[in-house]
């Protein structure tokens, strides 16, 4: 399983951009390769709208890894992801010209 978190801003033609001003998409890919599954996360991040700015982390997990200390966000991502080959989590934050913030 490979863990990878990405900062992104929505694609300029996307219904999102209205509305968010970004997102961290949190994915899990269930496959032994981190390019591959960097590739297939690139691809499916795309597909719904969003631009990658950067990868905040990347690297294999396994599901020892949340004994301690993690929500159960991360655990059921994780099983998901197993039964399912990827599962994805997205938390948009408020485009900051709607929330009143400097644009």
């Amino acid at each position: 399983m490979i863990f990878i978190h990405f900062n992104c801003i929505p694609k300029w033609d996307s219904e999102n951009n209205a509305e968010y001003g970004g997102a961290f998409i949190t994915c899990w890919i269930n496959v032994n390769d981190v390019f591959e599954a960097e590739q297939f996360a690139r691809k499916y991040i795309d597909s719904i709208g969003w631009q990658i700015e950067s990868i905040e982390e990347k690297y294999p997990i396994n599901l020892s890894d949340y004994e301690d200390d993690h929500s159960n966000e991360g655990v059921n991502s994780y099983k998901s992801a197993v039964l399912n080959g990827s599962s994805f989590t997205i938390h948009t934050f408020p485009n900051e010209e709607l929330s009143g913030g400097v644009a």
